[in-house]
């Protein structure tokens, strides 16, 4: 993973709440095993996920003949009444929703006096799970928008019955192999009318919406809008690679005080390369009034929008690439060289690399080729100028040149060039 890039591990901190205390070995009970017939109707096959509560198995439904998964709530947490409510309280909320992006609930029952619920099987992972199996995050765009697009549906759905998911995050939200999403874990998920003012759930570090950390007063009407914090924080995790408060390594406390007492940083500054049109659209969802937070299906709706206007020319996803040499010949192949290789690239040519460096300033590119030798400024000095900047710190640099030696490539790799044209330029990049 790229430096600064917060490991998957990280989004899945502890839920913070009350502990429950230490059960003692005469009240644990045994896990399923696989094989194993569940009430005569459902054959286990294998266990394949475990969390802090429970214990998921795909599992053949044998009446049906249909492939499903189980969850059992944790053997280490079947005396322990209040997680038994939870677990509970997840299949009562999945059973009042029919949506296509909330996990189903096809029927529950108990095992050994420990509950269970069986649900829909998903072939696919958790949006953590798959935005690092897709080299991300950060992810692309289009993506991004995909997976928030249905997520956003499906918590709108569970607004509108009155409920509250209660931990929104990545590995709460499932894709398929068909690009289908689902939000999945409802355990935390209680009735609007259930809150008193005083919202203290438990939730995860980083997720949670500040109204929930300073335990504030909130209408019973804006209770929701802590579930559209915790969506943009992921969809800005998603999009950058990064959270949106302070840095990406620190404890759960110091997330939380961060969460209150510093500001969001815009997106577009973690990952310059995404341009400004999420800025908007995130900075209201993650803003620290959830008065002015949009619900779920605004939050969709500005996400697209923001989307659909990077396909606009200008806008940002048409590729901007700035070509940097000193030899009008060169920049003019290299030019169609961009043009037959990317889709209806924006170019800018520039013979000066001083002039470039305004030009990347006022507009960050997707995509820099520069010669190594040239007046003025040389290629690995203009390369060390880009990387001092915030804003093309990670942008991909592709250098050019008909001579340097080892010393100027090994510079060149350790400021993060991974790609090297030679002269005469009569290859794609």
């Amino acid at each position: 993973m790229s430096p600064g890039k917060p490991h998957p591990s990280k989004l899945s901190t502890p839920r913070v709440g009350p502990p429950s205390e230490t059960m003692s070995p005469g009240l644990l009970g045994e896990l399923p095993r696989a094989r194993q017939v569940v009430d005569g109707k459902y054959r286990l096959m294998a266990k394949v996920g475990e969390g802090g509560m429970g214990v998921v198995f795909r599992a053949e439904d044998l009446r049906l003949k249909r492939e499903v998964a189980i969850k059992f709530l944790h053997p280490r947490s079947s005396g322990d009444p209040e997680r038994s409510q939870m677990f509970l309280r997840e299949a009562e909320s999945m059973a009042k929703l029919r949506h296509p992006n909330v996990v189903e609930v096809y029927d529950v029952g108990r095992l050994r006096d420990s509950p269970y619920l069986v649900m829909p099987f998903l072939h696919g992972a958790n949006v953590e799970d798959w935005a690092e199996r897709q080299g991300g995050p950060p992810l692309s765009p289009d993506e991004v928008v995909g997976i928030m697009g249905q997520a956003c549906a499906g918590l709108q759905a569970i607004h509108q019955q009155g409920l509250i998911h209660g931990d929104v995050k990545p590995s709460n939200i499932l894709v398929s192999d068909a690009f289908e999403v689902m939000v999945t874990d409802l355990g935390l998920a209680r009735a609007v009318e259930e809150d008193t003012g005083e919202l203290t759930p438990p939730g995860t570090p980083g997720f949670l919406a500040p109204e929930l950390i300073a335990r504030e007063d909130v209408p019973s009407a804006l209770v929701h809008k802590a579930d559209v914090y915790a969506l943009g924080v992921t969809a800005y995790w998603l999009l950058t690679g990064r959270m949106p408060v302070g840095d990406d390594e620190q404890e759960a406390y110091a997330m939380l005080v961060k969460q209150l007492e510093e500001p969001v940083v815009p997106p577009s500054e973690r990952h310059p390369g995404l341009g400004v049109v999420f800025d908007e659209p995130l900075l209201l969802a993650l803003d620290r009034s959830p008065a002015r937070r949009p619900d779920a299906v605004e939050l969709r709706d500005a996400l697209f929008a923001a989307r659909d206007r990077r396909h606009v020319p200008g806008a940002g996803q048409r590729p901007f690439v700035v070509l940097v040499d000193d030899d009008d010949g060169v920049l003019t192949a290299l030019e169609a060289v961009v043009r037959a290789t990317l889709h209806e690239p924006r170019i800018v040519a520039v013979r000066d690399p001083l002039a470039a460096l305004s030009v990347i300033e006022s507009r960050p590119p997707a995509l820099i080729i520069t010669d190594l030798q040239m007046p003025r400024l040389s290629g690995v000095e203009f390369v060390a100028a880009l990387r001092e900047s915030p804003s093309t710190r990670d942008v991909p640099v592709v250098v050019l040149t008909g001579v340097g030696g080892a010393r100027d490539w090994q510079q060149l790799v350790r400021m993060g060039v991974r790609q090297f044209l030679v002269k005469p330029v009569t290859v794609d990049i």
